[in-house]
């Protein structure tokens, strides 16, 4: 291997990040690589997150395309590569799909919806509408992967466990199928409220164990929205629906409280009613449970133990709720799942840019007031730009950000096709 190339190799792996893999090629003296070779590898290493072989076909067709001027078709090669499903698009779900934001986590029922999502080019917003979730096919694995709905997909994580360490293609195994939950008789019934990854076992896992179902929301904006509580926070909402546990003199200053506690607690507070009907409880393995079902069709009855969903006897929601209500006695007391986005004055109209309904009952309102904001279409581009430019869209690519979000709306909110337009732009690519 020449000297020139091994430089070469060396640059576009620097170029394309340090989390792919490389393989080798050899090439003779007299062989040129061009620099449209130099971009079409290094975009289909950032597609696919792993380097071809400097001679590989797809990067001829690339180079010819991206000589032409076609970037944006040069991408759709690299896009139809397994690779950008099985490492790229799983990257990007993974660090989605749990509280510490690992990517090196089980393959779940989060993970492999939005994976199924982006292959079958459907419209991003049903990652929190629609009544769904991707499993493996039994038809396409092998008879050592784990599939028996109940136990392995509704009880456990052990469907998707096995997907793993048989190594089975993710791209041509999942199959789309109905949102279910476990049922007291041991069958899977339809879900009552499906609300795409929201409803999700892996989203529930979570955000809804124990707690005050708080982090719910606000793990609803962080991932859905690109925007964390202290973007969110606003020390002049209301407080008529912050909750009991929470007092209104912290450390015996109630200016604390107005400055601080406040700023948070109007925005969670508000917007936690939705998530009412939801607990994540143990029983042989971990669950989320909807209280609708248990309610009208799988009531457990006898001594509540550790099997069961505390409720309140008053209000018939979970026990969490109820939490430390000897606070602040005055405060809001959750009777229903009636929830109201208090983010909605002033420049917050601008930041989130809500269209429809910022007031409803349920998490299936609550999920679509999200997927129709320009936040989420806007959140979608910062997370393609920084999964495939290795780096976050800075201050100065704001306007960059709003004509692709514009974009992936006019495509019908195609992820897919978002990672094709992102990583063709020359502010991706570094020319």
């Amino acid at each position: 291997m020449k000297a020139y190339y091994v430089i070469a190799l060396i640059a576009i792996a620097l170029l394309s990040g340090s989390s792919v893999k490389t393989q080798t090629a050899t090439l003779g003296l007299t062989d040129t690589i061009t620099a449209a070779r130099v971009t079409a590898r290094t975009m289909f290493a950032r597609i696919t997150g792993t380097i071809p072989p400097i001679e590989s076909q797809d990067l001829t067709n690339m180079e010819n395309l991206i000589a032409a001027g076609k970037r944006f078709e040069a991408a759709k090669i690299a896009t139809e590569n397994d690779n950008f499903y099985n490492v790229t698009v799983r990257n990007l779900a993974s660090t989605m799909s749990n509280r510490d934001l690992q990517v090196n986590v089980a393959t779940n029922d989060f993970v492999a919806t939005v994976i199924g999502n982006v292959r079958d080019h459907l419209n991003a917003k049903e990652l929190l509408t629609g009544d769904y979730i991707y499993m493996g096919d039994p038809s396409k694995i092998n008879g050592q992967v784990q599939t028996n709905f109940v136990n392995d997909v509704l009880n456990s994580n052990n469907h998707y466990i096995s997907l793993d360490s048989m190594k089975v293609n993710l791209r041509t195994a999942l199959k789309k199928v109905p949102q279910m939950i476990f049922s007291r008789s041991g069958m899977a019934v339809n879900h009552p409220e499906p609300a795409g990854l929201l409803t999700s076992r892996a989203f529930g896992s979570s955000h809804l164990r124990a707690g005050t179902n708080r982090r719910a929301v606000q793990f609803a904006f962080s991932q859905f929205l690109c925007i964390n509580i202290d973007q969110m926070a606003d020390s002049q909402g209301p407080t008529n629906m912050i909750s009991q546990d929470v007092t209104r003199i912290p450390q015996g200053d109630p200016t604390i409280f107005d400055n601080k506690c406040r700023s948070c607690h109007t925005m969670l507070d508000g917007m936690r009613p939705a998530f009412a009907h939801f607990d994540y409880i143990d029983m042989d393995n971990t669950f989320v449970r909807n209280l609708l079902v248990l309610d009208a069709n799988t009531n457990l009855g006898g001594t509540p133990g550790n099997n069961q969903i505390k409720l309140d006897l008053q209000t018939g929601l979970p026990q969490k709720y109820y939490s430390n209500k000897t606070v602040f006695p005055q405060g809001y007391v959750v009777s229903s799942t009636n929830w109201v986005n208090n983010a909605t004055s002033g420049t917050d109209a601008d930041f989130f840019g809500w269209r429809g309904n910022t007031t409803g009952s349920g998490i299936q309102t609550f999920a679509k007031m999200l997927a129709d904001s320009q936040a989420f279409s806007r959140c979608m581009v910062k997370r393609v730009f920084q999964s495939v430019c290795n780096r976050e869209p800075a201050v100065a690519d704001k306007d960059l950000v709003s004509a692709l979000a514009m974009n992936f709306e006019e495509n019908n909110y195609r992820i897919k096709g978002l990672f094709e337009q992102v990583s063709a732009r020359p502010e991706c690519l570094g020319n």
